[in-house]
C-alpha cells in the first residue's frame, strides 16, 4: 500500500509557513476544511485512511457551518495575537504562548467569541488545539508588502474556514499584526473592532481586566439557591 506523509516538499513544515514559497502559497487550499493532526514522523497514512479522514473532517466542517447558521446573526471571531514568550516544547496552541497579555487575551476571546484562533507570523491563523513547536519570528522583520501579504493569507484561512457566513472580527493584537488584517477585512467586507491595537502593553492588560467580569461570590450563590 502507498503511505503518504503530511509535509510541505521544499522546506519540510508539516505546518504551512508565511515564509516558505511553496507551502505559503498553498495556505489557503490547505485551510478549505480544518487540517487534521500531523502525524509524527515514524506516523504513515494509506490512501484510504487519508480519503476517509478528509471525509470526516468535510462532515464535520459542514455541521459546524450548519450549527454557525443558525444563531441568525454575525459570527464573532477572536483573533489573539502571538507572544514571543513560549514553551521549550511543542504544544497546543493555547499552551504554547506564556505571555501574561497572551493568557488575558484569549480568556477575553473566548469569552465573547464564538469561535476564536491565534493569530502567528511563521504560521499564520491557528486553531487552539493545534500543536506548534516553538519558533522565533514575528512580523517585524519583514517588510510591509510581506505583512500585507501575511494578513491576505490570514484573511483567506478565516474566509475558507466560515465560507459566506457573515464575520465579525474581534482583532487582539498590536498594530504589527492588526493592520495587515484591517486591510484585508476591508477588503471581505468584514466588520471588525482592534481595541489594543495602539495602546502600549501595560495599557492593553489593564483594558482586558476591565473587560473581565467580577467572580461570582459564595454569597451570591448561597443566595440564589
Amino acid at each position: 500500500m502507498v503511505a503518504l506523509k503530511l509535509a510541505c516538499s521544499l522546506c519540510g513544515s508539516k505546518v504551512p509557513r508565511a515564509d516558505c514559497p511553496r507551502c505559503g502559497s498553498l495556505q489557503l487550499s490547505l485551510f478549505d476544511v480544518p487540517p487534521a493532526p500531523v502525524p509524527d514522523d515514524g506516523d504513515t497514512a494509506t490512501i484510504d485512511e487519508f480519503r476517509e479522514a478528509a471525509r470526516r473532517r468535510r462532515a464535520a466542517h459542514a455541521a459546524r457551518l450548519e450549527r454557525l447558521s443558525r444563531l441568525g446573526r454575525p459570527i464573532r471571531v477572536g483573533l489573539v495575537g502571538c507572544a514571543k514568550t513560549k514553551r521549550d516544547e511543542p504544544a497546543k496552541c493555547r499552551a504554547l504562548y506564556k505571555s501574561p497579555l497572551f493568557v488575558a487575551s484569549l480568556a477575553h476571546a473566548e469569552r465573547v467569541c464564538d469561535e476564536t484562533f491565534v493569530v502567528s507570523a511563521a504560521h499564520g491563523l491557528l486553531s487552539l488545539d493545534e500543536t506548534v513547536s516553538p519558533y522565533d519570528r514575528t512580523l517585524r522583520e519583514l517588510p510591509k508588502k510581506e505583512r500585507l501579504a501575511w494578513g491576505e493569507r490570514v484573511a483567506g484561512s478565516i474566509k475558507a474556514r466560515f465560507e459566506r457566513l457573515p464575520l465579525e472580527l474581534l482583532i487582539l493584537t498590536g498594530l504589527e499584526y492588526s493592520g495587515p488584517i484591517q486591510v484585508a477585512a476591508f477588503r471581505y467586507s468584514w466588520k471588525f473592532e482592534a481595541p489594543l491595537t495602539r495602546l502600549s502593553i501595560g495599557q492593553r492588560l489593564a483594558w482586558l481586566k476591565v473587560q473581565t467580569p467580577p467572580p461570582i461570590s459564595r454569597k451570591r450563590l448561597r443566595g440564589r439557591s
